[in-house]
């Protein structure tokens, strides 16, 4: 949450109530786990019983959010990790041929560099 906080704060600003509540609840664990949590004792407690069933939930309410963009309002470019399609899978050829990534310059030259 400390590495793309930008991109939690849109979720939880997005109309989308379930998403923006997920968002909070991991918050409140996110607090919790640091020993910064303003909650009830026995707040705490219940939630830190169960958050082992919570997060996973959490996880897929969010995940949906970021896939639920549509051709006329897709999802927002920092989501693109999220995207329904395959990566790239291609053969990785000799280090003469031309580079499978498209750029179009040779193997050894472009992504064989690595």
């Amino acid at each position: 949450m400390r590495l793309r906080p930008d991109a939690w704060e849109q979720i939880a600003a997005s109309k989308n109530e379930e998403a923006a509540a997920s968002v909070n609840m991991m918050l409140a664990l996110f607090y919790i786990a640091e020993g910064q949590s303003d909650l009830p004792d026995t707040s705490i407690k219940t939630l830190t019983a169960g958050a082992t069933d919570i997060i996973p939930n959490l996880v897929q309410t969010l995940n949906a959010w970021t896939k639920s963009g549509t051709t006329a309002a897709p999802f927002p470019t920092w989501a693109a990790a999220n995207q329904t399609q395959a990566p790239f899978s291609g053969s990785k050829g000799g280090r003469n041929a031309p580079c499978p990534c498209g750029s179009g310059r040779k193997y050894k030259q472009c992504c064989g560099t690595n």
